[in-house]
């Protein structure tokens, strides 16, 4: 019996790095972290510069302090001096450079769904590579693009529809205590977003 509990234990602390499936693709992290520490670093934290950097999550206001509303469309996880990988296996279909975006790739999976990787300082794969889940992208060395801080903004996108990381993290999980903190980080984030908003109208 202990066998088997202890064999549980270990499975579970090896999903712990996964985020989620969508149209059947199953996609882990693309930050060497578990799952509480990417929810922990995204939509539980509040940058310093919330006007000009944003607020983390999927739909909140960019460009609003200079008049030009864009909705973000990605989930921005707050790190460092961190390795970037692939959340699944796929091609690398693009990489580019953007005055907004700094680095990014671009990579597509099977079943309509890409994924892209943003505000990168450094490239470790070429246009046209097969890489594999776990496969290293990339690199975040300090800010890039119009990021204030360093971070990697992460997009997944169905048949070319943006979707809400989020969403997939909470379908394809079931721990109460993970919902529960996740619930508590949505209620701080609706906070910010007041508090962001008299920030803007006060400019």
């Amino acid at each position: 019996m202990r066998i088997v509990v202890l064999f549980f234990i270990m499975i579970v602390m090896l999903k712990a790095d996964r985020l989620g499936t969508i149209n059947e693709v199953d996609l882990d992290l693309p930050l060497s972290m578990n799952i509480e520490a990417f929810i922990d670093r995204s939509i539980g934290h509040i940058p310093k510069a919330i006007v000009k950097d944003g607020l983390p999550f999927f739909g909140s206001k960019r460009g609003d302090f200079k008049g030009k509303l864009r909705i973000h469309k990605g989930y921005d996880i707050y790190v460092n001096h961190s390795d970037v990988f692939s959340s699944a296996k796929g091609k690398v279909l693009e990489i580019a450079h953007g005055k907004l975006s700094g680095t990014y790739i671009k990579v597509q999976h099977k079943n309509n769904v890409q994924t892209l990787y943003i505000h990168l300082t450094s490239v470790s794969v070429k246009i046209g590579d097969s890489v594999k889940k776990g496969t290293i992208l990339g690199r975040i060395d300090g800010a890039a693009g119009n990021a204030v801080a360093p971070q990697l903004h992460y997009e997944i996108k169905l048949k070319g529809v943006h979707q809400d990381p989020l969403m997939v993290i909470k379908n394809s999980y079931h721990d109460r205590r993970l919902l529960e903190k996740i619930a508590r980080y949505e209620a701080l984030m609706k906070d910010a977003v007041v508090q962001r908003n008299k920030l803007v109208n006060a400019r």
